[in-house]
């Protein structure tokens, strides 16, 4: 006869079973051990979850570790382990220190690999996060393009010299606010290629700070602005300024109507950049690598 256990781990299920073969199974992933194999049983408690490591061997003859985890105080997690260890003679290895048991059962210490990958992580992380400025502050060239032209010309830089005509009439201001405050605003301006119908497509749009009227006259009058290309990984006009502009501006844009930021020379430089990736990076591993630093002094 088989026993089975149900306990949580967060928010997540998992259920364990007891017969001929030891089951854990949580989500997709099943593992499974013959009984007779087991041969260490441990639990450690890690801050808001107990971590549960059985070893056992394998017919090869190398040790094969299984890890099922589950939030504190589970009774049935802790009936789970107490019905193994006790089916499985001189195999509970609880009242040992953490790095004692581990070393005992040829387990690997997750705790210790974490405080060398979090790191790692953490910066690929920011890094990607940051990846769009850092693309744009490595790109110093330069190519002059009409809006008429887009799409049809060779772009070899994001750093546009942009040529058309701005559409100062029909222009969505996006807002940003936090708790109820207005923190800044930015205004898009539609693009047209020269000479073309008010209906006509809208190849491009010309995001800008917040202006004034006197600032958005001129900015038309200018009829070409030096501005970045916003295209990398999730950049570009949002579904719902799109649907706007299409919608309430009687503009037409669709999704393939880009959009290119006025250089104001106000742009972060590389280096500014690299700081950020780096003071972040190492702030965000520091307190990270700290918490499991204290969790490891704990189980000592």
């Amino acid at each position: 006869m088989s026993k089975a256990y149900a306990y949580s781990y967060m928010q997540f299920p998992v259920t364990a079973r007891i017969g001929d073969q030891l089951e854990i199974k949580m989500g997709l992933r099943t593992q499974t051990a013959p009984l007779e194999a087991v041969r260490y049983v441990y639990v450690s408690t890690l801050g808001e979850y107990q971590e549960l490591i059985i070893a056992f061997d394998k017919p090869n003859g190398s040790r094969g570790i299984l890890r099922s985890y589950a939030n504190p105080g589970d009774s049935q997690f802790k009936a789970f382990v107490d019905d193994l260890a006790a089916m499985r003679p001189n195999s509970d290895l609880r009242s040992q220190p953490r790095r004692e048991a581990l070393k005992t059962m040829g387990a690997r210490d997750t705790q210790l690999i974490a405080m060398v990958v979090v790191p790692v992580v953490v910066m690929v992380l920011v890094t990607f996060g940051l990846s769009p400025m850092i693309i744009h502050a490595l790109d110093d060239g330069s190519q002059p393009v009409t809006a008429g032209e887009l799409g049809k010309v060779k772009l070899t830089t994001r750093n546009l010299v942009l040529s058309g005509e701005l559409d100062a009439q029909r222009v969505l201001r996006v807002t940003h606010t936090e708790n109820g405050r207005t923190t800044s605003s930015e205004l898009v301006f539609p693009i047209f290629p020269a000479g073309a119908p008010d209906d006509a497509f809208v190849p491009i749009a010309l995001q800008t700070r917040d202006l004034s009227d006197a600032a958005i006259d001129d900015l038309a009058e200018k009829g070409s602005w030096k501005c970045t290309l916003r295209d990398v990984l999730w950049e570009g006009l949002e579904s719902d300024d799109v649907e706007y502009m299409h919608d309430k501006l009687g503009l037409n844009v669709t999704k393939q109507t880009q959009l290119c930021e006025l250089d104001d020379g106000e742009q972060t430089r590389l280096g500014v950049i690299i700081g950020m990736v780096v003071c972040m990076g190492a702030f965000v591993s520091g307190i990270l690598v700290l918490a499991l630093w204290l969790q490891r002094r704990k189980q000592r």
